[in-house]
């Protein structure tokens, strides 16, 4: 779900919103939104009521244009067919002496046109008038043979209508259709031509239809270029019409279409073009390039839908505030006895058993109200005899509550015992090994030492010798480690702190460590200037000799023990990380306690008391440092510990 600013809202949110409101909240909320969604609904239906009526309107402007356009069409057919059909009878040669036939047809086409046309005319391969109906002075008509199509009607023989013109003798808009007449040959021989009356109430009366629109209701016949040729106003001939650039759009593609389009006559009526637009449909005709514009101003067209809005929109805003306000006020009542009802509720899981339950309706609700009041009534007794179960039972668990206490404090005593037990026993167990081992080596070198029956040789002797002193060494260390322990346990682990420079003790353990392992590959990494620390310089080579022991123990030949060192705040950080097994992370945790190892191969392989660790510990918390370490199993461990700057 996302808000008005993008960001996402959780749907717990708006759940935990929706608990927070009070009943007659959330019922008006959800009738409300009943109600509204019906409305929008409703909306929706008016607005394509409103939108067909809008299309319905268009389309009407659109077919009294295309209608318009039909008809006129058929009048200049109707000409170019009457024309045509009087060349079927007569040859209409300009060389024929007698042309008596070819007047007789003329007035006969004439006649046919009727008020169509102003005349008929039968000219020569120049264009000069031979016969003309009616007859008369004017018959000649310069004007009218001088015009160009004339010329191209003789020259490709097509027949063809002529761009509009006002006839000089009579001053009305009128187009000559033109009838090419051939010989056998198919040469041009002569041209047939009729004037349409483009004022006559056969052309006027057609656009004079767009009258019955409104007040505004007007129509034009314009040619290819926007120039008008007939309007409903009779006047503006041969002017540019009043939505030139739309005329001119829709004629050269012969496109019919509706669009409300403002004045388009020229720079100088900009002001007029703003503030007048006008709905037109335009209809272009079939026979001619020329099309048919009907329509009217825009507020007058759309007056009926925007009247329908309108009405909607009013009665619709008051229908729905009336539904809003009847809605607030239904549920105010409805929910009125059932706010009651859950105040009543919650007196009652409060503690409050003592209030009565108001019977406020006779309906559903009212039945529900008997139902609480009557759980009150048998709650208020079930809590009177609760109340004097629970004074016995108190008195009866205060009572078993002394025993166990009783029995309890003796079980830990038990505990205390068989754990100090176990403890003992490990430990006298684990030093037991730790001192028969070196004693059996010595006591078993000496021995051979001291035999009379076998002289050992110098060398013999020397090796034994060797070996005893190595036991001697193992068992004065375990001597001190469990000295140190029992120190450490007491508390009484005494160290004497001056300032020690940690590398030059690192460096004399680990030559010692690479005189026993040889094998091991050693490295130091220290920075050039590393501060002293205060410390007792014996115990902190202890500890450093008891980790380097240890890497040593579980790594394997040809393995890297690293040594590193850095500062960090008021501390240094001293590192010794080797390539072994690794810990397990379940042994991580215990790795500092007296007497734990490891169990795996290799504390099983490798002699040990589990003590070295444990005294680092010690070591390092008596001179207000820390120690940890990090492991991975199958890569190795780190061993690091901290100490404070001198």
């Amino acid at each position: 779900m996302a808000s008005a600013s993008g960001k996402k809202v959780p749907l717990e949110t708006v759940g935990g919103w929706s608990r927070r409101q009070s009943l007659s909240r959330k019922l008006g909320l959800v009738v409300c939104l009943g109600f509204l969604i019906l409305f929008a609904i409703l909306g929706f239906l008016s607005m394509r009521a409103v939108s067909d009526s809008t299309e319905r309107i268009l389309r009407e402007r659109l077919v009294i244009a295309e209608m318009a356009a039909n008809e006129i069409d058929r009048l200049v057919a109707r000409a170019f067919y009457e024309l045509e059909r009087a060349s079927d009878f007569a040859a209409f040669d300009p060389g024929a002496a007698d042309f008596s036939a070819e007047e007789h047809l003329l007035a006969h086409a004439y006649g046919r046109i009727g008020t169509l046309s102003l005349g008929v005319y039968f000219l020569d391969g120049s264009g000069r008038v031979i016969l003309a109906e009616p007859s008369g002075p004017s018959a000649a008509r310069p004007d009218f043979a001088a015009r160009p199509e004339i010329l191209r009607s003789l020259q490709n023989g097509e027949r063809s209508i002529t761009a509009p013109f006002i006839e000089r003798n009579t001053g009305r808009m009128t187009a000559a259709v033109l009838v090419p007449i051939k010989d056998p040959h198919g040469r041009v021989v002569s041209l047939l031509g009729g004037l349409l009356d483009l004022n006559g109430p056969s052309v006027r009366g057609v656009i004079q239809q767009a009258m019955k629109l409104g007040e505004t209701g007007h129509a034009e016949v314009v040619d290819e270029h926007g120039m008008v040729v007939v309007n409903t106003e009779a006047e503006g001939y041969l002017g540019p019409g009043e939505h030139k650039g739309f005329y001119v759009r829709l004629g050269r593609t012969r496109q019919t279409g509706v669009e409300a389009v403002p004045y388009d006559l020229g720079d100088e009526n900009q002001n007029l073009a703003a503030a007048s637009i006008h709905v037109m449909a335009f209809a272009p005709l079939s026979t001619v390039p020329w099309g048919v514009a009907v329509g009217g101003d825009l507020e007058e067209t759309f007056a009926p839908v925007t009247g329908l809005r309108n009405t909607i929109l009013v009665f619709g805003s008051l229908g729905l505030a009336v539904v809003l306000f009847a809605t607030l006020f239904g549920t105010r009542r409805l929910v009125r006895p059932i706010e009651a009802l859950t105040a009543s509720a919650k007196r009652i899981s409060a503690g409050d058993l003592d209030s009565g339950v108001q019977v406020v309706d006779t309906g559903e609700i009212g039945v529900l109200a008997q139902a609480l009041e009557e759980m009150r009534v048998k709650l208020a007794e079930s809590m009177r005899e609760l109340t004097r179960w629970g004074t016995e039972l108190e008195e009866r668990v205060r009572s078993r509550t002394a025993e166990n206490a009783r029995l309890i404090e003796e079980l830990g005593r038990l505990e205390a015992m068989s754990e100090l037990d176990r403890l003992r026993s490990e430990f006298v167990s684990s030093v037991s090994h730790e001192l028969k081992t070196p004693l059996g080596f010595l006591k078993g070198y000496a021995t051979s030492a001291l035999r009379t029956d076998v002289v050992p040789t110098q060398d013999t002797t020397r090796e034994f010798l060797k070996i005893i002193q190595q036991e001697s060494e193992t068992l004065e260390e375990l001597v001190d480690n469990l000295l140190d322990t029992a120190r450490l346990q007491s508390g009484k682990l005494a160290v004497e702190k001056r300032p020690v420079n940690v590398r030059d003790i690192v460096r004399s353990v680990v030559d010692k460590a690479k005189a026993v392992a040889p094998e091991r590959t050693f490295s130091l990494e220290f920075p050039a200037e590393f501060p002293e620390v205060s410390a007792d310089g014996r115990r902190l080579g202890q500890v450093l000799n008891n980790l380097i022991d240890n890497a040593i123990k579980y790594t394997s030949q040809g393995c890297r023990i690293r040594l590193c060192g850095r500062v960090h705040d008021d501390h240094v950080i001293i590192t010794v990380e080797d390539e072994g097994a690794g810990i397990r992370p379940e042994d991580l945790g215990r790795v500092f306690e007296p007497f734990y190892r490891v169990d795996s191969p290799l504390t099983h392989r490798e002699r040990g008391n589990g003590l070295g660790l444990s005294i680092c510990r010690g070591i390092v918390e008596a001179h207000g440092g820390s120690i940890w370490v990090d492991s991975t199993v199958g890569k190795g461990s780190a061993f690091i510990f901290s100490l404070p700057v001198s």
